[in-house]
This record gives structure tokens, C-alpha cells and sequence, in this order.
């Protein structure tokens, strides 16, 4: 079979396509069959549908080709339950028959009787070729999470269509609350992250900026960096030191195990007194370079019951995804690492972001 057209999607509020096509609605008396009937081999089915996801429900809005939809007239789509195929991104593998072409990522929506009931994302990319060897480094290491540090008012939107990078939410037309308005790290549309231990140093600084606000921070499994395309980056993944190495060689497993190795001149492991599953820089960085799904989400950690804001909308939030999601408070994450002590502002360079933690932390 030749490839297929796909089916036009408007996807809350912005144009895209499906590679898939529900079924229409049987004796509908508002779809009307085109006088002018005919079949091409890249749309057996004879007809082009438009759709639209809006605040949940999928509606057929419109019908060219063999059948029309009358003017003005929109179906919401009670008669489907199933799973949409939204594709993104550039053509990997071209499939010369049915929707069998393979994009860079795959948006799969569940619906159950015309309302949507989940969401995910396929990353095809193909992820490192050290992928293999990088496994075994974290194993060796004893890495066993991600952490990624968020507003708690963007926790419902992760858990729902998972960490996507800026670009993609505005895609979407996604709300979320950024942690900072520019991107120096020529990476726009990644994901942060950091290795066992949030980088501190961001974090109190975000926090210091938002006193009222509270965060919470996402423990993620670690088989992302083998599973999902990374950039490992020694230190901030803004600093000039960092942005100068191309982004290809950040994604290989030397650059990986470099985050874990002495600093020259002065700079050692042993005198850090740190685990092995932590990064020698405190700044150093993960850039996920594709959306993660829920399921990598291990669990959600907030700060201590005393030191929260705002409990009664934090617990709003929260409360439909209790059922699928560990909800934890762990003040650990939110405090420094014991080496902060060796990352005085005479040891970082000039494009490193400084605080005063003695200030910070009243030590």
C-alpha cells in the first residue's frame, strides 16, 4: 500500500496532522457523500479529515474529498475510543505504505469515548551510540536518579504530558512557568537536569528570587541517559566553557564520565569528600534532548511540612495523581551539598553563577 495522507489535527489551537484516522460517525445526517466521487492510492480511504482536540474532547469539525461536512456543524466524537498518532519533528525512515513512516517523535493520545484519558511521547532518535557503555557507567557509579527542580504550579502539566523542553509547550500552547527567561545554553527545546543531587546553586538562587513560590523536585529514573539523546555537560551547561564543546561530542560517554572526574588545577575528588554518584561540579548538567514521558517520573519531592507556602493549593494540585505518582517530603533536596565549602567564588570562573551561602544557609 502506498504511504497514506494523513488526517489534519488542530491540536489545542495549533495545526498538525495524525497518522492514523478514526473511524466517522455511522448515519450521521450531517455527513453527506461528494457528488463527485473518486480514490487516489495515497488515500484509500477517500476522504481527508479535520479534527480538533479542545479542552480535552475530540470533535470532528470538517470532511473534503468524498464526503462533506455540513457548514458550521462540529461532532464531537463520542463514537471513538482508541489511540491517535500525532508524529513531530523531521522524516527518519520513510515507509512507502500506510502511516508506517517514522518521525523524529511520536505524540500517542489515548482517547475513551471522544475525551482524552492519556497522553505520551515515542522519541525515534536514535540515542547515543555509546548508549550500551553509558549504562554501565551509571551502574558502576551507582547513579540511581535524575533530579529536575520545578515551580509545584507546573507538577500537574509534567505529569500529565511529561518534561518537554520550551519549545515544544509553546508548540502546544502548554502554560508553564519558566525558571529563567533567557537560554544561553543554545540548547532551547532541552530538558535540565542534574545528576543525584540538584545543582544547589541554581536552585537557592531561583528560590531566593521566589520567596512565596514553592518548588518541588522530580526524582527521575536514570535509564534516560541511555535511553533518551543527552548532552553531559561538566559544569553549567550556559558557561562559555561548556557552549564552546559542539553538543555532539557532549552526548558520548567520555563527556559523561569527564563530570565526574578531578578539575584542574586544584580541584579533586578526594579532598571533595562526595559519593561516587555525584558530579564533581555542583553545576554540572544533563540536557535532556527530548520530551520525557510520566513514566520515568520516580517520584515528587517537597520541602518539609514547615516550610511550605501554600499547602492547601499544593494539595489541590496534587491530589488527582496521588493514585499514579509517589508524592514525598525530603528536605534534603533542598539544601547544599557538604562540599559547598570547596566552591567558594575565588574557585569558580567568571561566567559561573556565585552565591553567598553563608548568607543563604545562616551558617
Amino acid at each position: 500500500m502506498t504511504a497514506q495522507a494523513h488526517e489534519i489535527l488542530i491540536l489545542e489551537g495549533n495545526k498538525t496532522s495524525m497518522a492514523c484516522y478514526p473511524p466517522l460517525p455511522e448515519n450521521d445526517p450531517r455527513i453527506t457523500r461528494s457528488p463527485e466521487y473518486s480514490i487516489c492510492s495515497a488515500c484509500w480511504r477517500g476522504y481527508i479529515g479535520t479534527w480538533e482536540i479542545k479542552q480535552g474532547r475530540l470533535f470532528l469539525i470538517g470532511l473534503s474529498g468524498n464526503y462533506r461536512l455540513s457548514e458550521g456543524a462540529s461532532i464531537f466524537a463520542e463514537w471513538f475510543s482508541g489511540e491517535i498518532n500525532v508524529p513531530e519533528g523531521d522524516v527518519l525512515d520513510y515507509v512507502h505504505g500506510g502511516f508506517a513512516t517514522v518521525y523524529e517523535r511520536e505524540q500517542h493520545i489515548t482517547i475513551k469515548n471522544g475525551i482524552v484519558v492519556t497522553t505520551s511521547m515515542t522519541d525515534n532518535r536514535p540515542s547515543s551510540p555509546d548508549a550500551s557503555k553509558i549504562k554501565k557507567f551509571v551502574e558502576s557509579r551507582g547513579i540511581t536518579s535524575l533530579l529536575h527542580f520545578t515551580k509545584v504550579a507546573n507538577v500537574p502539566g509534567i505529569l500529565t504530558h511529561g518534561l518537554l523542553g520550551r519549545q515544544t509547550i509553546a508548540s502546544r500552547d502548554l502554560k508553564s512557568q519558566v525558571n529563567d527567561q533567557y537560554r544561553y545554553d543554545n540548547a532551547a527545546d532541552a530538558v535540565c537536569a542534574s545528576v543525584s543531587f540538584p545543582n544547589y546553586k541554581m536552585f537557592f538562587s531561583l528560590q531566593q528570587k521566589s520567596l512565596d513560590e514553592d518548588w518541588a523536585v522530580l526524582r527521575l529514573n536514570p535509564k534516560i541517559l541511555w535511553e533518551i539523546p543527552c548532552a553531559h555537560c561538566i559544569s553549567n551547561a550556559a558557561s562559555n566553557k561548556v557552549t564552546s564543546i559542539p553538543i555532539e561530542e557532549r552526548m558520548r560517554l567520555n563527556a559523561l564520565e569527564a563530570m565526574f572526574e578531578d578539575i584542574p588545577p586544584n580541584i579533586k575528588r578526594v579532598n571533595l569528600g562526595i559519593p561516587d554518584e555525584y558530579t564533581t561540579d555542583p553545576q554540572a548538567e544533563i540536557l535532556i534532548l527530548s520530551s520525557v514521558d510520566p513514566d520515568y517520573i520516580i517520584n515528587i519531592n517537597v520541602n518539609s511540612k514547615n516550610k511550605i507556602n501554600d499547602m492547601a493549593t499544593m494539595q489541590r494540585l496534587f491530589q488527582p495523581y496521588i493514585e499514579n505518582f509517589k508524592f514525598l517530603h525530603d528536605e534534603s533536596l533542598f539544601t547544599y551539598r557538604k562540599d559547598y565549602e570547596h566552591w567558594k567564588r575565588d574557585q569558580l570562573s567568571s561566567d559561573d553563577t556565585c552565591i553567598d551561602f553563608e548568607d543563604i544557609f545562616d551558617i
